[in-house]
């Protein structure tokens, strides 16, 4: 996730008023990474303007808000982060935005996940922020949002429930559909090119993965550490490596070159490319292209 694009991406939810019905009141939401910024936009509809903190293709890991994001930050009725320990800057904002609500959607999700999809960090616990990868902690993310719109606009409550209601919907059928179709696969462990941030998926769809990389992406692998991964995939007869789209990684085509591997995409979900959030793509269509590439490189019935 280290390709950043020069400056921040606005984009605003925007939906013509029924009926000639005018709009008195667009709250103005500010949120740090995709999967809030997507949910907000989906549930607050037509009553919300939206907007991504973290610049489209930034890792969040690497990214510091400067002076006017801050600005912006203060003037939002709506700060919406997922949690301390990845927005560790998020306490200091906080202190800056006095009139509007602040939300940490994560809180209270997090487990201290052991990174045993990697070997070489087998007897290590590390925080793991990515909840929205399982679809039930995504759901319970939105109902926050949901909330925090309500207590701002009242009189739309209903609105924002209809919505709501159609978006858990949606990802409760996903979340069924991961955890009956992928009990089916052939295979239950796959390899992964991209930093490890599946542990909320693997532990609830039952899955195992070997990742090159830790929970962080700035983990560089060594070179006996990249040796073995590569000597695994040759053992195991691995014939398809999944890898994080949003990475440009020397690793992972030297990792092809060596092995021959099929290549699948499998996205973390906390960023989009600058493409995607201008063609509207939404969380649910990353989570439904993740399964899709889960069922065919997994060899699923």
């Amino acid at each position: 996730m280290k390709n950043k694009l020069p400056a921040s991406f606005l984009l605003l939810f925007f939906l013509l008023p029924l009926s000639g019905e005018e709009i008195k009141h667009k709250i103005k939401v500010m949120a740090t990474i995709f999967p809030l910024y997507d949910f907000s936009g989906q549930i607050g509809g037509r009553f919300v303007q939206a907007e991504l903190l973290i610049p489209a293709g930034v890792d969040i890991h690497h990214f510091e808000p400067r002076p006017k994001q801050m600005q912006r930050i203060s003037e939002a009725e709506l700060f919406v982060f997922c949690h301390r320990r990845l927005e560790v800057w998020a306490d200091r904002l906080i202190s800056k935005n006095k009139k509007g609500i602040i939300l940490e959607a994560g809180a209270g999700l997090e487990q201290n996940l052991s990174d045993d999809t990697n070997k070489n960090n087998r007897n290590q616990k590390q925080f793991d922020p990515h909840f929205w990868l399982d679809l039930r902690y995504a759901i319970e993310m939105a109902e926050r949002i949901k909330k925090a719109l309500e207590k701002i606009l009242p009189e739309e409550k209903n609105y924002f429930q209809q919505n709501f209601n159609r978006l858990a919907a949606e990802l409760k059928a996903l979340d069924q559909a991961f955890s009956s179709k992928l009990a089916g696969c052939r295979k239950q462990v796959l390899y992964y090119s991209g930093h490890q941030a599946f542990g909320y998926l693997q532990r609830r769809y039952h899955l195992q993965f070997q990742s090159i990389y830790g929970l962080s992406p700035d983990s560089e692998p060594s070179a006996r550490q990249l040796a073995a991964f590569i000597r695994n995939i040759r053992e195991q007869k691995i014939s398809v490596l999944f890898f994080e789209p949003m990475i440009s990684s020397q690793v992972t085509q030297t990792i092809v070159a060596e092995t021959g591997v099929r290549l699948l995409p499998l996205h973390p979900g906390a960023s989009v490319s600058r493409d995607q959030l201008l063609s509207g793509k939404t969380f649910l269509q990353l989570m439904e292209e993740n399964f899709k590439n889960l069922l065919q490189g997994l060899g699923c019935e």
